[in-house]
This record gives C-alpha cells, sequence and structure tokens, in this order.
C-alpha cells in the first residue's frame, strides 16, 4: 500500500481473519520509518480485549518490539497514552474523545463499526 503525503486515511475492508491488523501494522511501521524521531501516535479500538490483545502481539511481532503498546480496557490501564490498545467501550465510558486533541494520534486504527463513532 502506498500512501502520499497528501492521503490522511486509509481503509481496508475485508473479511474476518484475512490479515487487516497486519496490513495496519506494516502501515505503521512505515509511517513510523518515515517520521523518525517522532513519538508516532497509535490508537487502535476494538469491542473486545481478546482481539486487542492479539493485536498488540501482531504489532510487537511485525515491529520487533516486544514493549510496544498498551492495553486500555476494564481490566488494564497503559502506562501513557502514546500506543494504547483500546476498546470501544472504554474509550466511551473515560469520554476519551473529550480529553485529547483530535490530532494527538497520527494513526487511528478503528474497526469498520466504530469509524462513523469517531468521524
Amino acid at each position: 500500500m502506498k500512501v502520499s503525503e497528501k492521503d490522511s486515511k486509509n481503509l481496508v475492508v475485508e473479511a474476518t481473519g484475512v490479515g487487516k491488523t497486519v496490513i495496519s501494522a506494516f502501515d505503521y511501521k512505515n509511517f513510523k520509518n518515515n517520521n523518525k524521531g517522532k513519538v508516532n501516535r497509535l490508537l487502535f479500538i476494538a469491542h473486545r480485549e481478546d482481539i486487542l490483545m492479539q493485536s498488540m502481539k501482531t504489532f510487537r511481532t511485525i515491529l520487533r518490539d516486544r514493549n510496544f503498546g498498551g492495553l486500555y480496557t476494564g481490566n488494564f490501564t497503559p502506562d501513557n497514552i502514546d500506543h494504547v490498545f483500546m476498546t470501544i467501550q472504554t474509550f466511551n465510558s473515560k469520554k476519551f474523545d473529550e480529553n485529547i486533541s483530535k490530532d494527538f494520534y497520527d494513526l487511528p486504527q478503528l474497526q469498520k463499526e466504530w469509524m462513523e463513532k469517531m468521524y
């Protein structure tokens, strides 16, 4: 996937289990490599904690960083919010969008059912 400097959003629509998270992780890795020296903040939202745990593991594998990201769910709170994997329930209950600027995250990653709520 090639992203021009003018592009600000990408959309990957595929069936369950065909690699959307892998594509997202490689897209983030490419973004990070093109923006060295920056925080490159990531927000990944899904509706279930197990999906977030699996997604975070995928990102850690592709980025080769065993400590990348933190879970933000009813059971976990991350040390910081620079690279966070969050449930939509936590996003809503914490009113997360009211506590950060709209452009805080460089790459928000959302499951399709949550995109319209954010944008």
